[in-house]
């Protein structure tokens, strides 16, 4: 009598879980029906463990134990951010990278899917690229430090193949925009960098200034097809060589008629100026999706005008929403607002009532870690905006938490300018901030409590688990 083959079911392990592309994963998985009966999917963020270190990285797989892998987690930012720290971006992200494959292998991982990058290809080329053009050439020399610890992704998947038969693969999504995507200015991606500039020049009654001519060409793909598609790799694409993501050709756009998109969508009327002194970056890395036609020839793409009005007008009315919660919050501790609340996202906290400045509280909340989108206005108060934390994942009700951590630190402040004289200059109290045990026992207990609180929400930008 033959024995039954028992199949387990799949322990998914994803890093670089509360990112852009693994919410996008966990939507597919959680709404969408793509979890299959008796799956376990987990879902990891960068407070679970640092993969830079290898010991951190084999104990969160030990903790696990994931049958399949999908691996999400780098270092990322922004063009700029890329240009300024080349030699960080490729560290990070090789050890990242290598951590996780090689404890993958030891732990007896039967797939894993890696997430590369289309700035991986050459600078150099003909297109349309496709996946078999990789190593044809240098990356462009904005990213080459991140593209090339990506492109190592491709290496060891088949070399882990060759000598040891895993069926490690990679997907290479183009650029991708979507909900829980870094809106950050300087270190976001491309969209909701310029989705934030269009909200705040709105708000301001200023011009949107651009960086770069406007001529970049890309092809924008929606989070959640990324999210569909990866999923479909994981399951059904057997090969080890990778597979594009992409829009098609004909859907490519330029910088400035994404940008075009960005005002209608936001129902912006002004000015749009392009700051051609500024880099534009690779000018085109238009990518073939002919591979994926042929394995997935019916899969629909979300439109970029389609996907865009939703998230981004959800992400113009969240970012007030949480200023007026920040707002609210401070009000009850007794501060009085200059701006901000219903229909801002900047908010003048007036100190001169309290009897401080901007100067001397800006010193204790940045040492208790709180500061974003923060600017000292001697000797009124500071201005705080709500876009950076909102882009993080921050909600009304956290941002009363984050009203009570500045009420806080502006209460030990005051404290710290009691024990000193009336007329002490601003660098005596920077001397008795730092130097007093007992102020420095209280800020190491702020700053713990912040830090705990923010590790729920990780900063888009820094390496992701």
């Amino acid at each position: 009598m033959g024995s039954e083959i028992k199949v387990v079911p799949m322990r998914v392990l994803v890093t670089g879980g509360s990112g852009l592309v693994g919410k996008a994963i966990e939507h597919v998985v959680q709404e969408e029906g793509g979890k299959l009966e008796g799956e376990e999917w987990i879902f990891l963020s960068s407070k679970d463990a640092d993969l830079v270190d290898v010991g951190q990285t084999r104990a969160v797989f030990e903790k696990y134990r994931p049958t399949h892998v999908i691996h999400l987690a780098a270092k990322v930012g922004g063009l700029y951010l890329h240009m300024k720290e080349n030699l960080h971006f490729l560290r990070d992200n090789i050890k990242i990278n290598d951590n996780v494959l090689q404890t993958a292998h030891e732990m007896g991982v039967t797939k894993m899917v890696s997430c590369l990058s289309s700035c991986i290809f050459p600078d150099k080329t003909t297109y349309p690229i496709d996946e078999t053009m990789i190593h044809n050439g240098p990356p462009h020399d904005s990213n080459f430090g991140y593209s090339h610890a990506k492109r190592l992704i491709d290496v060891q998947n088949r070399a882990y193949y060759q000598q040891y038969g895993h069926r490690y693969t990679a997907v290479i999504p183009t650029n991708v925009f979507g909900p829980y995507d870094n809106f950050s200015i300087e270190n976001g991606h491309v969209l909701s960098a310029l989705v934030n500039k269009t909200y705040t020049a709105k708000k301001e009654g200023s011009p949107v200034n651009v960086c770069g001519s406007g001529a970049p060409r890309r092809q924008f793909i929606y989070s959640l097809d990324v999210g569909r598609l990866i999923v479909w790799v994981l399951r059904e694409y057997e090969e080890i060589d990778p597979i594009i993501l992409s829009v098609g050709e004909e859907e490519e756009l330029s910088i400035k008629e994404a940008e075009d998109l960005i005002a209608k969508a936001l129902d912006f009327t002004g000015k749009i100026q392009f700051d051609t002194t500024m880099s534009d970056g690779q000018m085109k890395k238009t990518a073939s999706n002919a591979k994926l036609r042929r394995y997935h020839p019916n899969f629909t793409f979300t439109p970029l005008n389609e996907a865009m009005s939703p998230e981004f007008k959800a992400y113009q009315v969240q970012v007030l929403v949480n200023c007026k919660s920040l707002s609210s919050g401070l009000s009850d501790h007794g501060y009085k607002i200059f701006i901000g609340g219903s229909d801002n996202h900047l908010i003048l906290l007036d100190l001169r009532t309290k009897g401080t400045d901007g100067g001397r509280a800006e010193n204790v909340l940045e040492a208790c870690a709180i500061s974003w989108d923060t600017n000292a206005l001697r000797p009124s108060g500071l201005r705080f905006g709500s876009p950076a934390l909102t882009s993080r994942g921050l909600m009304q009700e956290d941002f009363k938490k984050v009203a009570d951590f500045i009420h806080r630190g502006i209460e030990l402040t005051l404290e710290i300018q009691g024990s000193l004289d009336p007329e002490a200059p601003l660098k005596e109290f920077i001397t008795a901030l730092w130097q007093g045990e007992k102020f420095q026992q209280r800020v190491s207990e702020i700053k713990a409590e912040v830090e705990a609180f923010a590790g729920k929400f990780p900063m888009p930008g820094l390496p992701e688990l």
